[in-house]
């Protein structure tokens, strides 16, 4: 029996010898954390000194002998300056580990924030003053509790993205910038592009997570122009360079992708979608439209969230908000029938067509992009 615990090791020959085995058993029950889903913790005897910990949700509960009782966790959002203060005597680290266990904690000491390990990715659970990662000019503004930061100061943005295509990228200052400065996309007349970026969390120290809620300020110039077959805007994916774009279709084990998309409004400006390549399509991505128009000339606000399914059940969900208004929501999308397909990307793509390219000289304006791994951004 371990040392750290001082157990009881029956002698040779001993008569009751069961007596030590069971006062064993019940400092297991003290010492040894049970982890499972929470619907099951009612599955367990909540004895006095248990432990529980909720994989899929991150909750601890203690037992006080007649039932569980909720632990409580540093509260996520603006807590002061968690390294200065040294207050979670957790390892720290400078990217998220490779190969944690659920239930492992860490500080990002680049990020000032707490994260766990959990069953479904990991998770934020605390996040300092600054709140996230940013593109390397300080605060950005905008959530708290954002992973990811980026807001368009330089060029400097670039080095965060893996870059296929951004000759038609400017930044910008004047009228047309939301706060001092935007990413200005020109969508080229006769060009299918626009811009082409990927932001890999892997490549940026970070797990690639199971859920991700995504928010970005865009707006489109007056006489924004585009034919039936519309373009693309950023969203997630996970394609893994097999499938999931372009015709590549996705078969749940291949790859898969959501990016945004938007097509003509009448009267001008465009009507925003969720072009999305999942496990129960033919060749092509599936359009599942927004409600709400984005008129030229001024800014919204655009709120994504997508969900992973189980493997191999309908149960994945896509959401998006037009300033804070919900405009879509599908909650029984088969992304996946493997574990091994997560959230590879947040796939910055703006691209006209289909088959057409753009009719006219188009520019788009993006401004503080966020990524939450953990929570709603606030």
């Amino acid at each position: 029996m371990t040392q750290n615990h001082g157990y009881n090791t029956p002698k040779k020959g001993t008569a009751d010898w069961n007596v030590p085995l069971n006062e064993n058993f019940k400092k297991i029950d003290k010492d040894v954390e049970i982890r499972d889903v929470e619907s099951k913790l009612d599955s367990y005897t909540p004895a006095a000194g248990a432990k529980f910990l909720a994989m899929d949700t991150g909750n601890r509960y203690l037992g006080d002998g007649e039932q569980w009782n909720l632990a409580p966790l540093p509260q996520r959002g603006t807590v002061g300056n968690l390294t200065a203060q040294n207050r979670f005597r957790v390892p720290t680290r400078e990217q998220d580990p490779e190969n944690a266990q659920v239930g492992d904690m860490w500080l990002r000491t680049d990020q000032n924030t707490l994260k766990v390990q959990m069953a479904n990715g990991v998770q934020t659970l605390a996040s300092g003053e600054a709140g996230g990662s940013d593109d390397g000019r300080g605060d950005t503004g905008g959530a708290t509790n954002a992973d990811v930061k980026i807001n368009f100061a330089d060029d400097s943005y670039l080095d965060k993205f893996d870059v296929s295509e951004s000759g038609w990228n400017d930044i910008i200052e004047g009228e047309k910038a939301r706060t001092d400065t935007a990413l200005q996309v020109h969508l080229e007349e006769g060009s299918h592009y626009g811009t082409d970026m990927k932001y890999y969390f892997s490549d940026n120290g970070m797990s690639e997570p199971e859920e991700l809620w995504t928010r970005y300020y865009l707006r489109l110039d007056p006489g924004f122009d585009v034919t039936s077959d519309g373009g693309k805007l950023p969203g997630p994916a996970g394609t893994y360079d097999n499938a999931g774009w372009g015709g590549r279709a996705a078969d749940g084990t291949n790859g898969w992708s959501a990016r945004m998309a938007f097509m003509p409004a009448d009267g001008g400006g465009a009507e925003l979608s969720f072009y999305c390549y999942h496990a129960d399509m033919n060749n092509w991505g599936e359009w599942w439209g927004w409600d709400g128009t984005i008129e030229p000339g001024q800014y919204y606000q655009i709120d994504s969230y997508v969900k992973l399914n189980t493997p191999g059940e309908n149960d994945g969900i896509l959401r998006g908000w037009i300033d804070g208004e919900q405009a879509m929501e599908k909650t029984d999308v088969r992304f996946r029938d493997t574990e091994d397909l997560k959230i590879e990307t947040l796939w910055f793509n703006i691209y006209h067509g289909g088959g057409d390219t753009s009719p006219s000289d188009n520019m788009l304006y993006f401004d503080n992009l966020q990524m939450s791994t953990s929570g709603p951004l606030d």
